[in-house]
């Protein structure tokens, strides 16, 4: 894994801020480009306490995060899971993640504010740690449990109001996702484990995963 940087920026802020930017050209007049693809690392965060979106608690474990650039045309939204543009050697992103087990780039950070980080725009995703991450928005068939593995779902686009987000693995393959290559993806594509239970009425909600994603 290359060596970790200083954080060029906080937890729950952007390169920009707030300024300008230049998208144009290909995004080749904005700033910060050479920290695209940087590492860092932050000791200890604070994330949901289960079963609410109010209280938070203490983490202690390290959070492994990247510095990647918007450049999907659109904000991008905290705790959804998010793709690499292709051709920019997984140093920008371009989308949600869409099809079923599609491999994930990571996770937006949690912490930004509502509007998410604007087009354009430096922002973190998370690579491993405690942190909560989008749900589905419709019923699952069953409860998530604490360890259970997670995995990107299906939408109809990678900027649609249901892309990003996760679902459980029930715990068996049906015959056909045997031969068609889900079983393989869902286990390689994985993004972690279930930090906490969540109902299958927790539809749309933050719910804490721990992250483990590796493109090294």
């Amino acid at each position: 894994m290359p060596s970790l940087i200083t954080a060029p920026f906080d937890l729950g802020k952007t390169y920009y801020e707030g300024r300008t930017i230049d998208t144009s050209s290909s995004y080749a007049n904005t700033g910060g480009i050479p920290l695209e693809g940087s590492k860092c690392q932050f000791q200890n965060h604070q994330v949901l306490a289960a079963g609410t979106s109010l209280r938070l608690t203490l983490v202690d474990a390290p959070m492994l995060v990247k510095v990647v650039r918007n450049v999907s045309g659109i904000a991008l939204l905290p705790g959804r899971m998010v793709v690499y543009k292709t051709g920019t050697n997984q140093k920008r992103v371009d989308g949600y993640t869409s099809t079923t087990a599609q491999s994930c780039a990571g996770i937006v950070d949690p912490f930004l504010p509502a509007a998410g980080v604007p087009d354009g725009d430096l922002f973190y995703i998370v690579l491993e740690g405690v942190i909560p991450v989008r749900r589905q928005l419709s019923n699952s068939a069953a409860d998530d449990a604490e360890d259970d593995i997670l995995y990107a779902i299906t939408a109809a686009t990678s900027q649609a109001t249901t892309a990003g987000r996760f679902t459980r693995w029930v715990g068996t393959f049906t015959a056909t996702e045997t031969t068609d290559g889900s079983a393989l993806r869902i286990q390689r594509n994985a993004i972690g484990l279930a930090a906490s239970a969540c109902t299958t009425a927790g539809t749309n909600v933050l719910s804490n995963v721990r992250v483990r994603i590796s493109h090294d």
